[in-house]
């Protein structure tokens, strides 16, 4: 065998993505959130780049303050799509019209329909109870006794979110100049109150006044919740012998012992639920056709400030200078672009989908089509993954 050097000229293919369409791929599968905290990050790197949030930039004016989208003569869009040739020009595009209004008509042509406002019980959010402000209210009913009434403050106040007490009572007392005693009857009272199991020292006594509510504590059970440690580790045989019951017996105990709630408080957790807002809306028309739009008022614009780079570009700058300007510029543009994609490419997707499943609309669950991402890609016109991306 023989081994020698040769120098010689090859053919060789492989498969590179840039950074921009790496941005185009990532912003599609960003939620509302997601996106807008994504945008400004980005304009907190780019001096050319401000964002505005939903219809506040309509509102504001936009298109008299020398700020506009990005440039529509930019390259085909990917997978085939390309810039829609009825965009208004004018910042609010750059964040997702598909046409003047923002509206697609599934099985008939674009047409531009009025905004309206439709308030619902999304935007209402009713005031949250907190775990304290419930005990409280019960503890009024309850003690009368001014003494005992002060007791079942500080024990109320001292209620971990979880509703577990985990203040001694020794604490307490001294705290309060008691007698260990009374505040042990205060706190026992309180463990009465709903929801049951609050104030408990530990997850068996937690467990056991639950159990005690429902009427099911008798001395096996008793016995099982306290050696939670065995139960953890399923050791039904030893459970069986210390609790003096058969196997089967276990068995039907550690499924009431599951059923039981570990952690009583977090039930009145107060941070808010947030409503989930649409990314899309689906309307019937009179015309009896669904019309798939995009929700504006989730959508952010992204404007480039083309006076602010005439400006800085005219005044005399060194190399590096000069590099970084027109690599923001050209930066802003793409990001503009790849959000007006990323609209029309969930518009499309979403209206192809409403399209398939007019029967499911119409009937209910039971008319509901199977789909996957291939017959939806095909119709769309883009490839598999940008669609599940997109949904």
């Amino acid at each position: 065998m023989h081994l020698r050097q040769e120098i010689g000229v090859f053919n060789k293919q492989n498969l590179a993505i840039t950074s921009r369409a790496i941005q185009s791929l990532r912003i599609l599968r960003y939620s509302a959130g997601e996106l807008e905290e994504f945008l400004r990050d980005q304009a907190e790197r780019n001096p050319l780049v401000e964002v505005r949030s939903g219809q506040a930039g309509l509102e504001q004016g936009e298109a008299s303050d020398g700020r506009q989208p990005a440039d529509p003569a930019l390259d085909t869009a990917p997978d085939g799509v390309a810039p829609s040739s009825t965009r208004r020009q004018e910042p609010a595009t750059a964040g997702g019209s598909h046409s003047d209004s923002g509206r697609f008509t599934v099985g008939g042509s674009r047409r531009g329909v009025a905004e309206t406002e439709n308030f619902g019980p999304e935007h209402y959010v009713a005031a949250p109870i907190s775990l304290r402000d419930h005990l409280h209210h019960q503890a009024g009913i309850t003690f009368r006794d001014p003494v005992k009434a002060v007791i079942a403050a500080e024990v109320i106040e001292s209620l971990e979110p979880d509703g577990y007490l985990r203040r001694t009572v020794n604490n307490i007392s001294a705290r309060l100049g008691t007698e260990e005693e009374e505040v042990e009857r205060v706190l026992a009272e309180v463990q009465q109150f709903d929801p049951v199991g609050v104030a408990a020292r530990d997850l068996s006594e937690c467990l056991k006044a639950q159990m005690r509510e429902a009427g099911k504590l008798d001395d096996a059970m008793a016995t099982l919740l306290e050696n939670l440690p065995l139960v953890a580790k399923y050791e039904f045989e030893k459970l069986a012998k210390i609790c003096g019951v058969d196997r089967s017996e276990i068995g039907t105990m550690f499924a009431e012992v599951r059923g039981l709630d570990p952690r009583p408080g977090t039930r009145f957790d107060t941070s808010p639920t947030l409503p989930a807002l649409p990314d899309v809306l689906v309307n019937k028309g009179d015309d009896g056709r669904y019309k798939v739009e995009l929700n504006n008022a989730l959508l952010p614009r992204v404007l480039v400030d083309r006076e602010y780079y005439a400006e800085i570009s005219s005044s005399k700058l060194g190399e590096k200078d000069k590099k970084f300007v027109v690599e923001c510029m050209k930066n802003a543009n793409w990001l503009a672009r790849n959000l007006d994609q990323r609209a029309k490419t969930i518009l499309s997707v979403a209206a192809e989908i409403v399209a398939q499943q007019e029967d499911f609309l119409e009937h209910g669950a039971g008319h509901l089509r199977p789909l996957n991402l291939k017959s939806v890609a095909a119709t769309v016109g883009v490839h598999e993954s940008t669609v599940c991306r997109a949904i």
